[in-house]
């Protein structure tokens, strides 16, 4: 029996690009605080996101993420010169997710006026919402454990995949242990 070839642009590397174009990727926004604070929204919402998205080549991974080998991509959802510098636009995870591991403080301009922020995996696997709120309490515990002057003492070597793995494991036991069923089945995100 005689196999017929595909027809031209058809060919099984066409269609699985083809297929990768059309295929959502599940991100996270994280809303400013006023969202949360006075508008009582979660802090953290599901959003899906096409793999041709402008995120993908016009940000840069953060910092810290690329060294927990979990590159993010952060992108403010508004330019930064139209949100307000108020309180209510204030997005304390979104900082946080900015830190730089040379220091353990973002950028200037990611410290005010940053409004509701889009967060992606640079890999392009789905991203939960659980995830990235374990993703910024790391970073908030490191600063926290921390003044400025023994930051370059050694909780930079706390900045690593095995560090939080370490971090990750405690924190869903906590989240369990506090009642919060939807991280009893959940895996690591180096896992998904």
């Amino acid at each position: 029996m005689t196999q017929i070839p595909p027809p031209p642009n058809h060919s099984p590397a066409a269609a699985i690009l083809a297929g990768m174009q059309t295929t959502a990727i599940k991100a996270v926004v994280i809303r400013p605080n006023g969202d949360v604070t006075i508008n009582f929204l979660s802090r953290f919402t599901d959003k899906y996101i096409l793999p041709t998205d402008p995120i993908f080549h016009d940000v840069l991974p953060t910092e810290i993420s690329i060294q927990l080998e979990l590159p993010l991509l952060v992108q403010r959802l508004n330019p930064r010169d139209v949100v307000p510098g108020d309180t209510y636009h204030k997005n304390r995870p979104a900082t946080f997710l900015q830190m730089r591991p040379c220091s353990g403080f973002a950028p200037m301009d990611w410290q005010r006026k940053i409004g509701a922020v889009l967060v992606v995996r640079m890999d392009r696997k789905p991203l939960s919402c659980l995830h990235l709120e374990a993703i910024w309490r790391y970073h908030w515990t490191l600063v926290s454990d921390v003044n400025s002057i023994r930051w370059d003492k050694g909780l930079k070597a706390k900045i690593t995949r095995k560090g939080f793995e370490v971090f990750w494991n405690e924190y869903r036991k906590k989240q369990i242990e506090a009642g919060r069923d939807d991280f009893e089945d959940l895996v690591s995100p180096y896992d998904v």
